[in-house]
């Protein structure tokens, strides 16, 4: 009777062990993040811009304070009415609109609504201002705005109107005058020393539509689209390196901010990042407000091979136009 075995020779046997030595090696430099060392880190800031309110002898509530569409709702509330109220208020709120509209050529125009929660402005006649004014004063605008570098948003403005002057009730004209001059505010001017202007502080009967120059500064800033404008505001970055015997492995991590500063809200940003040539990550953050910021933070990003710089860029959806794309891009030397 014979019997038959299975046997490895010694060389054999050797060489099973070096390849699964190699294999647990290569197994361990590869998917543990273990005896990881930062090697070297860096940081990007942007710089801020320097701007003036003023246009001429017109002066703004703000820096390139806008609407970012055209046209701007407006609410008329004649339902709630103080004492001494009368249609023709409504009327000379009305002629006020349609003179700011001829006087710009359409750049800027108004839309009624019924809804005061949804308009933009709402206008409404009152017995007293809801905040102590001028013993004088006969309007009021309260202009809601989101300050941006170099510009501002307007988000809302609300208007309040007497309807007495002291013991003497308002006319018709006085109150086309004085709805003008608050919707210039709402549009985003302040005083002028121009006794012509609707912006000039006291009221003036016989001012019953914008001014050359009212109209001109009104032109020029409407004239030209609302854009968004995003940069990167801050970052920075963090090489790692998983050394072993025979391969090393390189991460990153880090954070970037990313700031609007234009007058539209951007949907679906997409952040790249690169090491040296090699785009290494991407995402798309859903929204970034007007006004906004979002820091995005990142964690163990596998960039394989070594690297000596970080390169971020932000992308916009197709259709959304910037001011500028200069801004949109980091590099940090690590």
């Amino acid at each position: 009777m014979s019997s038959r075995g299975f046997a490895l020779s010694t060389s054999t046997i050797g060489a099973l062990l070096i390849t699964a030595g190699l294999a647990y090696l290569l197994y361990s430099q590869v998917y543990e993040f273990r005896n990881v060392q930062e090697l070297g880190s860096g940081i990007f800031v942007a710089q801020k811009p320097v701007t003036s309110a003023s246009a001429g002898n017109l002066q703004f509530l703000y820096p390139g304070i806008r609407w970012n569409h055209i046209p701007v709702t407006v609410y008329l509330d004649m339902q709630n009415t103080p004492a001494g109220w009368e249609f023709e208020y409504a009327d000379a709120a009305e002629r006020a609109m349609a003179e700011m509209e001829r006087t710009t050529a359409g750049l800027v125009t108004f839309s009624r609504t019924g809804d005061p929660n949804t308009a933009d402005i709402s206008i409404k006649w009152v017995q007293a201002f809801s905040y102590a004014r001028t013993l004088d004063a006969v309007g009021h605008a309260d202009v809601t705005f989101v300050p941006l570098d170099g510009r501002a948003l307007i988000r809302k403005a609300k208007i309040e109107m007497l309807t007495m002057s002291g013991s003497r009730q308002l006319t018709g004209m006085e109150m086309q005058n004085t709805v003008l001059h608050e919707l210039g505010h709402s549009m985003g001017l302040n005083h002028t020393d121009d006794q012509k202007s609707i912006m000039y502080p006291v009221a003036n009967e016989n001012v019953l539509a914008p001014s050359e120059a009212d109209a001109a500064t009104l032109r020029d800033v409407y004239k030209n689209e609302a854009l968004a404008d995003l940069l990167i505001d801050s970052a920075n970055a963090r090489k790692k390196a998983q050394k072993g015997v025979l391969l090393s492995r390189y991460y990153l991590d880090g954070n970037v901010t990313i700031r609007n500063t234009g007058y539209i809200d951007v949907p679906n940003v997409i952040v790249i990042i690169k090491a040296d040539d090699r785009t290494v990550h991407e995402e798309t953050i859903a929204r970034i407000d007007s006004g906004q910021s979002i820091e995005y933070r990142f964690e163990n990003i596998d960039a394989q091979e070594d690297f000596s710089r970080v390169y971020f860029d932000i992308d916009l959806p197709a259709g959304i136009r910037e001011y500028s794309e200069t801004n949109n891009a980091a590099v940090i030397g690590v």
